[in-house]
């Protein structure tokens, strides 16, 4: 059985195949203007803002959406995350991350949690562009999530995420 090879075509601005890419970062350019032999300038955001009936230039709207993608990468580094991960068999192991954007000192609050939870607590240096994170031997999400409040005040409970 010999299969047929599909050519497919590339965006140039957001690297997807043309087919996905209203999921990609081209809103505000077209989406077969990069591409070699086409002349269609079909905006690539044009299938998303059908639902937008409001008379705003649509170049005017992508910096707008922009800015609110900007905005939600900043509300999201400055949140602390707490998830509880399984290891082997019933073990768990409570993973805080975030803490370094409110200026906590990590091997602080590591030492703190291992001494109010009577548990291991270590600083795990993120890699590739990842944040540091804590991981203290336990599912202890709601507790620590109480004690990072009630031991730095000015963190409030609308920063603290637990997955």
């Amino acid at each position: 059985m010999i299969k047929e090879i599909t050519l497919v075509e590339y965006c140039g601005t957001c690297s997807l195949p043309t087919d996905y890419c209203e999921y990609g970062d081209c809103e505000k350019e077209s989406r077969n203007e990069d591409l070699p032999g086409k002349g269609n300038p079909k905006k690539c955001s044009d299938e998303s803002s059908k639902g937008n009936d409001s008379g705003v230039n649509n170049e005017l709207n992508t910096n707008g959406n922009e800015e609110s993608k900007n905005s939600k990468r900043r509300t999201k580094q400055k949140q602390i995350v707490i998830r509880v991960e399984s290891r082997a068999r019933r073990k768990n192991v409570t993973i805080v991350t975030g803490l370094e954007h409110f200026n906590v000192q990590l091997n602080e609050a590591a030492k703190r949690f291992a001494k109010q939870f009577s548990c291991g607590a270590s600083v795990v240096k993120g890699n590739n562009g990842k944040s540091d994170q804590i991981d203290v031997q336990g599912d202890f999400d709601v507790m620590i999530a109480e004690f990072i409040i009630k031991l730095y005040p000015h963190i409030e409970i609308g920063d603290i995420y637990i997955q």
